[in-house]
């Protein structure tokens, strides 16, 4: 028994013997090979240290980027507006490895493609203006290996020559047009926007102007038509031109006639944060864009450049945007409830009103729903407003908390338009709307026997006829009643 228990012991000594070696080896194999990895790190410099970059594209064309408190700017050879983020992640490079060290020293440098290298990137964690030429680092990016997914890399002037992943290190092949911002509306949000207009030189076109109270509110239309827009049509507009980018960049004639005619100048204001924090605090900004009409392309010239940009020439299409392509498809605005409602037919019938009451807040018959969304939900089609003699099919007064409106009711052939005297557009209501208005009005006016949504008969004023022939106040429809709503 007793030998037993030292034969275990003596097992369970060699086991952790043994055990503690692989782990003491595991961990030794796993410190060289951490190690060997820091070995082959491309550079020691941390991105965020850099202060200034110098960048050569394969063109020959070098800029000088100088970091600044709101990001990075281009100071040469001239002041350009920046892609601040492109910067950022060409130093990336920094932080990866490289896969072999080729050889120390270079004796024929078009053998690894550095007597014209695709890309030469020099950087300095000194601010100084200008850096002194020892304060700089450079990288020097080859071709790609002979059979190799791997290209050459050049750590330093004179220095060893290494095979890096080209993943790491393609972004030293962007051009200095990849380093200007080539936005049409460069360190602009659409959502800050508060104020835009787009003015044709033309003497027959007239400005489109839109405008708001706040990056937070609805657009409405100042010129050619002090209307309301639709959201979705305005962002979705906006957005296009947002996402216009330039393709490329040209001199600025001095002599030539059309800097001195543009065809469009988009002048838009937009809001800037000058205090961040609880107390947050902004001021706006104006700012002006101006374009002319190319051969193939758009010519742009921004503020601050010195040069044109060119862009696509579809822009022109966006510029020239038709007003009522962006006018609010709804009569009233999405933001409107009507709490009473009175209709006078020119059928020379009686008044019909409505007031919506009870805890629920409900109609006396759902058909005054049907009714309601005539002027609250999206019409076929928005147009201006056209000149009519007599009367109309029907005037509604419409009261709510946002006060009271009064919409005239046209009836076009088979069709139905509402009309606001207020407005200079007018809506054409869907096939669907005017059969809805149309069965709701019978209910209602009492021409049809029942209303689905309650089975009751009502009278012109709202109330139910007793057998004795007097009116008796309408009832709160029921939960099951409220589910037969009159709906087309």
């Amino acid at each position: 028994m007793k030998s037993g228990w030292n034969l275990n012991l003596i097992l369970l000594a060699v086991l952790l013997v043994g055990g503690g070696g692989l782990y003491l080896l595991d961990r030794q194999e796993t410190q060289e090979k951490q190690e060997e990895e820091a070995s082959r790190l491309i550079s020691s410099i941390k991105p965020t240290d850099v202060m200034q970059l110098r960048h050569t594209d394969a063109q020959g064309n070098t800029v000088r980027i100088q970091r600044t408190p709101d990001g990075w700017q281009i100071v040469e050879p001239r002041a350009m507006l920046t892609n601040n983020s492109l910067p950022d992640r060409m130093l990336s490079f920094l932080e990866s490895h490289y896969v072999r060290k080729v050889t120390d020293s270079v004796d024929d440098p078009a053998s690894f493609g550095l007597d014209t290298p695709r890309g030469r990137f020099s950087l300095t964690t000194s601010a100084e203006v200008p850096a002194k030429q020892e304060a700089w680092t450079t990288y020097r990016l080859g071709s790609k290996a002979v059979a190799r997914p791997e290209v050459y890399l050049q750590l330093g002037e004179g220095g060893p020559v290494v095979l890096a992943e080209a993943r790491d290190v393609d972004v030293l092949t962007k051009s200095i047009n990849d380093l200007r911002d080539n936005d049409l509306f460069p360190g602009t949000y659409r959502r800050d926007l508060v104020r835009f207009e787009i003015r044709p030189t033309d003497s027959t076109a007239t400005p489109l102007i839109l405008e708001r109270e706040g990056p937070d509110t609805d657009w409405n239309m100042i010129q050619p038509l002090a209307i309301r827009t639709d959201g979705d049509k305005v962002r979705g507009w906006l957005d296009m031109l947002f996402a216009a980018k330039g393709l490329s960049y040209m001199e600025k004639s001095q002599e030539s006639e059309e800097v001195d005619r543009p065809d469009w100048t988009i002048h838009y204001t937009r809001v800037v944060a000058t205090q961040a924090g609880p107390d947050a605090e902004s001021a706006t900004s104006q700012h002006l864009l101006t374009i002319w009409k190319g051969d193939n392309t758009l010519h742009v010239a921004r503020e601050g450049e010195s040069d044109l940009m060119r862009m696509a020439a579809y822009l022109k299409d966006d510029l020239a945007k038709a007003p009522l392509e962006l006018a609010s498809l709804r009569p009233l605005p999405d933001y409107w409830q009507i709490d009473a409602v009175t209709i006078e037919r020119s059928e020379g019938t009686s008044t019909l009103t409505a007031e919506r009451s009870g805890e629920k807040n409900r109609w006396p018959l759902a058909a005054w729903d049907n009714i309601i969304e005539l002027f609250t939900t999206k019409s076929e089609q928005v147009r201006l407003r056209q000149e009519r003699q007599g009367a109309p099919f029907l005037t509604a007064q419409l009261q709510g908390e946002k006060g009271e409106r009064t919409l005239s009711v046209w009836k076009e052939d088979k069709r139905f338009v509402v009309v606001d005297q207020s407005s200079p557009v007018e809506w054409l209501a869907t096939t669907l709307q005017g059969e809805s208005l149309t069965a709701a009005l019978d209910v209602v006016s009492g021409k049809s026997e029942t209303d689905d949504s309650n089975k009751t008969t009502t009278s012109e004023s709202g109330s139910e006829p007793s057998s004795n022939g007097v009116d008796v106040p309408a009832s709160e429809p029921s939960e099951q009643e409220e589910t037969g709503a009159v709906k087309q």
